[in-house]
């Protein structure tokens, strides 16, 4: 019983030592074993069956992975990956859902919030006129946030690039149709909501009207992978098609 424990302990060193660190563990466990009150002749019977019976597990040479994780936004997501997996090849890449399972189960019996009044929220809003966008983030409710954008265009003549949307009003006198914003995504978390609208603002590049300083939230790295899709394909044909025809009757009548 005492042989067989001195034997597997032998065993399980030389199995979990590494090539240059071997002979000085089998001193240490002449050592051990001695201090044990091992006969010497059993010692030496345990490291010999060691040394020549048990196979070494064979050394291989992995490479360090990294992980990374991306917030799931529809199509965009899958592209990042995509690209990010192709040129990097140590990198492992998984979507984070922004909604869950979990969530949509426990809101059911929840009375349903009307969109004006749900905060922590990234959001769009359409030119009514070209298509243009304009992305943002808050914190307080959505109906706050729209009351404070009318009023930076009431008082548009005071400063009018005080913001993206008044300077894309100022030049092209267009108006953005406030009563449609669109929410994007749901986000408690600051720094997370500027993250998401960030990349928001970058994939809806060249449409996004908002100035660069918004995009300081992102990463160089990722901004320009986020840059390899910015595509005119994110705007829908149908939409883009509308807001053609309403800048061409607005030019008629114009003229």
């Amino acid at each position: 019983m005492k042989y067989n424990t001195a034997l597997s302990f032998a065993k399980r060193v030389k199995t979990l030592s590494d090539d240059c660190f071997l002979e000085e563990n089998y001193i240490k466990i002449d050592e051990i074993l001695k201090l044990n009150n091992f006969p010497t002749d059993i010692i030496r019977k345990i490291l010999r069956t060691t040394k020549y019976s048990v196979p070494r597990n064979p050394t291989t040479t992995t490479e360090k992975k990294s992980f990374a994780v991306v917030p799931y936004i529809p199509v965009l997501s899958e592209r990042i990956i995509k690209k990010v997996t192709e040129n990097h090849n140590n990198i492992r890449a998984a979507y984070k859902p922004l909604k869950t399972l979990a969530n949509n189960i426990y809101t059911k019996g929840k009375t349903k919030i009307e969109k004006e009044d749900q905060a922590g929220v990234v959001y769009k809003i359409n030119c009514g006129v070209c298509e243009k966008v304009y992305v943002g983030e808050t914190g307080k409710r959505v109906k706050t946030r729209k009351k404070q954008h009318i009023t930076d265009l009431e008082n548009i003549m005071a400063n009018p690039n005080r913001t993206a949307i008044l300077t894309h009003t100022s030049k092209t006198k267009h108006k953005f149709d406030y009563n449609s914003i669109e929410i994007l995504e749901h986000e408690s978390d600051t720094k997370k909501r500027k993250i998401l609208e960030a990349s928001y603002i970058a994939s809806l590049s060249p449409y996004a009207v908002n100035k660069k300083t918004d995009l300081k939230d992102i990463g160089d790295s990722f901004l320009s992978v986020l840059n390899t899709f910015s595509e005119k394909s994110i705007i829908s044909p149908k939409r883009k098609k509308r807001k053609r025809e309403t800048s061409e009757n607005v030019n008629e009548v114009e003229k």
